[in-house]
């Protein structure tokens, strides 16, 4: 509970009531909302003398965070062959209070940074459909479970992925006939759930995944530290799950540090193997980046790039790109070339 005191004329709060809608949305994936429901409630300190209009009377601001609802899981992630019709589900639990949801299939749309939102100004692909009720009423601790199916198209594409938006619809509650002499101001957030399913198909080699584009790849700083970063382009109408591994090149083939994965940033706080592991949907640019595991001085590079399908190499592109003294400063900070490939840093 927050509480917090403003003060405000006596004139000024008599008969106010104003209700405030906002929409709360986060995606998964990596895309997710956690319901919340705040009430925040204004009255005037009534210990004050009301015969005194010109005197500031205290007002208390009390606001309460209560989630409204979960959906587990958040991904399905399947597989299927091409013309199988596949059917999937996810789990509603209400929490302390009544909820009214909304339930359909939704256009996704993806930020340069892999975060997957709803794109509500697309129209809803018709490949998927949702074969449960579409609008239901929850009760306090009430469970429900969305029914869904897709049926796998006939195309070359070895991933395929899509939305559902589950959103709450704000239900007005008995403050409304409160009395008129009572200062209140009421702030709801309305939840909304990006739900989505991903399919292997499976038979697909990934050919396709060779259609992605790298472009503007090279070496920026951050925090002082040396970051290897490219942008994939997806020209295509469909979704693709691919990896990129980078190398540093000496005078284009002499290697000046081992081998390394790349990461969309919506991932770099996971760990393991998934880690590496990007998914771009149709018409994306997304951005990939990682530290340099190794030190690296002045001179000039070529940063070699592998896009990769189920660690098969589909495609090959290098970036000349060059290195000045002093673009490293945290790196200069702690390590000291002493020779070629010999290098001197504190013991860890």
């Amino acid at each position: 509970m927050i509480r917090q005191s403003a003060f405000a004329s006596a004139r000024s709060i008599a008969r106010v009531r104003a209700t405030i809608l906002a929409i709360l949305g986060m995606m998964v994936g990596l895309t997710t909302a956690i319901a919340q429901d705040p009430t925040v409630e204004i009255k005037p300190d009534e210990n004050k003398d009301s015969a005194k209009p010109d005197d500031l009377r205290a007002v208390t601001v009390e606001q309460q965070v209560k989630p409204a609802f979960l959906i587990t899981p958040l991904v399905q992630r399947l597989q299927a062959r091409k013309g199988q019709l596949l059917k999937f589900e996810f789990e509603i639990e209400a929490h302390d209070r009544p909820s009214r949801l909304e339930i359909r299939p939704v256009a996704m749309i993806q930020q340069e940074n892999g975060v997957i939102m709803p794109d509500e100004q697309t129209p809803a692909p018709n490949l998927i459909r949702v074969t449960s009720d579409t609008t239901l009423d929850l009760t306090k601790s009430e469970k429900h479970t969305i029914h869904a199916e897709m049926r796998i198209p006939q195309s070359n594409a070895p991933f395929l992925s899509y939305g559902i938006l589950a959103r709450e619809i704000p239900i007005d509650d008995d403050t409304a006939n409160s009395p008129d002499d009572e200062a209140r101001v009421g702030i709801r957030f309305v939840t909304q759930y990006l739900l989505r399913v991903d399919v292997d198909v499976l038979g697909e080699k990934g050919d396709s995944v060779a259609e992605l584009k790298l472009y503007d790849g090279g070496l920026i700083s951050q925090n002082g530290r040396c970051v290897a970063r490219v942008f994939v382009e997806n020209p295509t109408d469909t979704a693709m799950e691919f990896s990129v591994n980078t190398q540093l090149l000496r005078d284009t083939t002499q290697s000046a540090g081992k081998k390394f994965g790349l990461v969309v940033p919506v991932r770099s706080g996971q760990q393991g193997p998934d880690r590496y592991k990007a998914r771009i949907l149709p018409k994306t640019k997304l951005r990939l980046e990682e530290f340099l595991p190794h030190a690296v001085f002045s001179g000039e590079y070529t940063l070699k790039t592998e896009l990769l399908h189920q660690g098969r190499v589909l495609k090959v592109t290098e970036f000349p790109t060059s290195i000045r003294d002093g673009d490293f400063p945290e790196q200069d900070a702690r390590v000291v070339r002493v020779a070629q490939d010999i290098t001197v840093s504190p013991t860890q």
